[in-house]
């Protein structure tokens, strides 16, 4: 109990100290959501690469607290660091209801269908097209080789 008013007291001690911070990460979830608010962001950078230890579990909580997290979401996607918008798409919004995930939904169709180069050389389009089959199934399929056009198939 001592231990939980300390902790409580100065979440600031146990963010990460590192991507492998697990002790520390444990704990600092622990505190839950208020008490997590002002470092949002930070734990969100966390995602940056989803195969460091400490990417699943902040993920894990991140997507218990959708609406609170989605403004740092956005700026992600709207930034252009890829392998970050690939891990947010993987880890969060690929795996949030399609209710929550609705407010990204038209960048997820813009990745899908009309990638840059680099988006395309960081798979963004293809973890898009799978986040929108698996958050809305009827609605979506991606077919993975191109489409003839009329003349080339009377051809």
């Amino acid at each position: 109990m001592i231990r939980l008013a300390v902790m409580a007291s100065d979440p600031r001690k146990y963010l990460p100290l590192d991507k492998s911070d697990v002790i520390n990460t444990r704990a600092l979830l622990a505190l839950g959501y208020p008490a997590l608010a002002p470092y949002l962001r930070e734990l969100l950078e966390w995602l940056q690469d989803g195969n460091w230890p400490i990417s699943r579990p902040i993920g894990k909580f991140l997507l218990t607290i959708p609406q609170a997290v989605a403004p740092f979401i956005q700026e992600v996607l709207e930034g252009d660091d890829h392998p970050w918008k690939y891990w947010c798409i993987v880890r969060l919004i690929g795996e949030m209801t399609p209710a929550v995930a609705e407010q990204y939904r038209i960048e997820l169709f813009r990745l899908a269908v009309c990638p840059t180069l680099a988006e395309a050389q960081n798979e963004l389009n293809e973890v898009a097209k799978d986040a929108l089959q698996k958050l809305w199934p009827c609605e979506y399929h991606f077919r993975s080789t191109p489409l003839l056009n009329n003349h080339e198939a009377d051809g």
